[in-house]
């Protein structure tokens, strides 16, 4: 209900302990304005008067010669009730989560059981940019829901020098009620992907996780034969000469 200006200014930084939470604005009025041009916004505020935002950022390009890998990274998880990773063992090699002839129905598996109100938090360290995306379900409750990106929350990863909280640093997944086997689902892609439309297609579709991913993204699925994991930590390679519209999915599973 707020009449907007539609006056574009420019977010350079933020600090959560200045005036309880604040972001600091570089104006284009010159340096009489504010605070040498700049001023702080509390994020309340910002969040009540800010009608747009964008985010630019920048992705390699997927021909560039000097990157050795397509995909390359790890993944951490984190019991946030006991602040412990989570223990995990990559599946044997006839059961791996493949593409076009797929015979397993996991990547990765949690080697200890979980129970309803655990929380977990992903660490990301991706070396290569990518539009990352994590879908949950599970093998009684199988109904697809997106649980990264977020509303307003960008798929790009391109910070090469940091790990990412995934759903984020104050926010975590959590085990449900429901009993059976949980799985979460990460996508990783060069372009961005639709993923709405992902999980509406995914949601038509019947049998296990794995099997509706096989059906849905069909040859844009990447082979596991092409993918170099490691075996007790979820560490991941993928060859450079690949399609560069090629998806790489990792399905995690917990029981």
């Amino acid at each position: 209900n707020h009449q907007h200006g539609k006056h574009a200014m420019c977010v350079i930084g933020y600090d959560d302990n200045q005036y309880g939470g604040a972001v600091e604005i570089q104006n284009s009025w010159g340096t009489n304005w504010g605070d040498s041009g700049r001023i702080w916004i509390r994020y309340d505020d910002f969040a009540r008067f800010t009608y747009q935002a964008y985010e630019i950022i920048k992705l390699s390009k997927s021909n560039d010669n000097n990157q050795e890998s397509l995909f390359e990274g790890a993944l951490r998880l984190v019991d946030i009730n006991t602040n412990n990773m989570v223990p995990v063992r990559v599946a044997e090699k006839t059961r791996n989560f493949t593409t076009k002839h797929s015979n397993g129905k996991y990547t990765y598996k949690s080697t200890k059981p979980y129970y309803s109100g655990t929380e977990i938090r992903m660490f990301l360290e991706s070396k290569t940019p990518a539009f990352v995306y994590i879908l949950g379900t599970g093998s009684n409750d199988t109904r697809i829901g997106t649980l990264f990106p977020g509303e307003g929350i960008s798929a790009a990863v391109n910070d090469k020098e940091h790990e990412i909280a995934l759903p984020g640093e104050y926010s975590s997944f959590v085990m449900d009620e429901t009993v059976g086997t949980d799985y979460l689902v990460v996508l990783f892609s060069k372009s961005k992907i639709d993923i709405s439309a992902l999980q509406s297609k995914l949601s038509q579709k019947t049998g296990h996780i794995a099997d509706k991913l096989k059906q849905v993204l069909r040859s844009k699925l990447i082979e596991s034969d092409d993918i170099s994991y490691e075996r007790e930590t979820i560490s991941f390679k993928v060859k450079q000469n690949l399609a560069s519209d090629d998806i790489m999915v990792m399905v995690l599973a917990f029981d």
